[in-house]
Order: C-alpha cells, then sequence, then structure tokens
C-alpha cells in the first residue's frame, strides 16, 4: 500500500509540477510580449519561471529514485511517532501491527525471518525500543518505570508474534532481550536515577 500511494502521489506530484511550470512559462511570454525588451521584464517573473524548473526536475528526480522507507521514517519521525501514539491509544493490536509492519519494511525481511532466534531477538529488540520511545516522546511525564515498561512491551510484541503471524518461534531468552533493550534506551533516555544494579537486576521476565 505504501509502495503504491508513493508511486501515485509522485506521478501527481510531477503533474502538478508540470502544470506549474507550463503556467509560469506562459506567464513569463505573455510579460516578455507586453514589455518593450527583454530586460524589462520583471526580475520576479524570472525567479517564478526559475523555481518552477527546478521543482519540475526535483520531482521528476524522485519519481525515478524514490526514497525509501528508512529514509521516509526519519524524515517524518515526528508525524509517525504522534500518529502511532494515537493508533496505541485506539487499538493496541493495530499498533503493534503497523509498528511491526513499518519494521519488516526498513529493515528489509520477511516474517519468516523470525524463526531465526538472532532476527527474532532483535526484531523484539528494535520494536521495543521504538514503542517505548513513542511513548516517552509522547507522554507528559515520560515512561513512569521504564523497566516494567521494557518488560511488558518485550513479552507483549513475543506474544503479538505468535499470535498474529502464527509462524513458530524460536525460544529465546525474554530477560536478555529487555536487557539489550534498556542498555540500547540509555542512550537516548536519562536513567540517571537508576543504579547500573537495578537496571540489570529489575529485569525479570
Amino acid at each position: 500500500m505504501a509502495s503504491t500511494a508513493a508511486t501515485a502521489s509522485s506521478v501527481v506530484a510531477v503533474a502538478i509540477a508540470g502544470w506549474n511550470l507550463v503556467e509560469a512559462a506562459d506567464t513569463l511570454r505573455d510579460a516578455s510580449k507586453r514589455a518593450e525588451s527583454l530586460q524589462a521584464v520583471k526580475e520576479e517573473q524570472f525567479g517564478i519561471f526559475y523555481r518552477a524548473i527546478g521543482l519540475f526536475v526535483v520531482e521528476c528526480f524522485l519519481f525515478t529514485t524514490p526514497l525509501n522507507y528508512k529514509t521516509a521514517w526519519k524524515g517524518t519521525r515526528y508525524l509517525n511517532n504522534h500518529y502511532l501514539y494515537r493508533l496505541r491509544s485506539t487499538s493496541k493490536l493495530l499498533y503493534r501491527l503497523t509498528l511491526s509492519e513499518v519494521h519488516y519494511a526498513i529493515r528489509g525481511f520477511t516474517k519468516e525471518a523470525l524463526r531465526s532466534a538472532d532476527q527474532f531477538a532483535s526484531y523484539l529488540a528494535q520494536v521495543t525500543v521504538k514503542s517505548v520511545q513513542i511513548l516517552q516522546d509522547n507522554s507528559d511525564d515520560g515512561v513512569d518505570d521504564l523497566i516494567e515498561t521494557v518488560q511488558q512491551e518485550v513479552e507483549e510484541f513475543h506474544a503479538f508474534v505468535k499470535n498474529r503471524y502464527q509462524i513458530i518461534v524460536p525460544e529465546i531468552e525474554l530477560q536478555s532481550v529487555a536487557k539489550e533493550v534498556v542498555k540500547e534506551l540509555s542512550t537516548v533516555i536519562d536513567l540517571s536515577d537508576l543504579s547500573s544494579k537495578q537496571i540489570m537486576s529489575g529485569i525479570d521476565i
């Protein structure tokens, strides 16, 4: 759906940019006809025409060389995070499904890859990190209990994959995944109020 929408929107964007260029060219031509000389045409008219050319070229470039999902996700991080946060309050299942599908698109692998213990552990860690970051960014007071939140997210995403995708997932240590998540989150969230011992011993799934 995202690929189709991106292609459709690119076609429309190119068409709009092309029409804008045609109109800018017509305006400049009319202005040159009314003026006694080309030098008498207002500089603003040339600026509009050159900007129209630039936009058309850029749209054509983006159409032939579309941005990948990873670039698109980074470029719209604020919008995506707020959308997913609202989705979370509406339906946790839909929230996890959306976040999961975005993860596959960014990473470029299929759900079948989750049969691998390493891939599954990596998946759980990354979607949990992303989910906690969304909660942190959109909650007024941030995440109250980081350890408990991480544990809950890891467990729920683990159950989500088993129930939703109906694949036989490998046995992995959820406690190790949770510790990895906390370790990665420590680079973006202030954990100064938690001691190293609390962080590592507090995770018991």
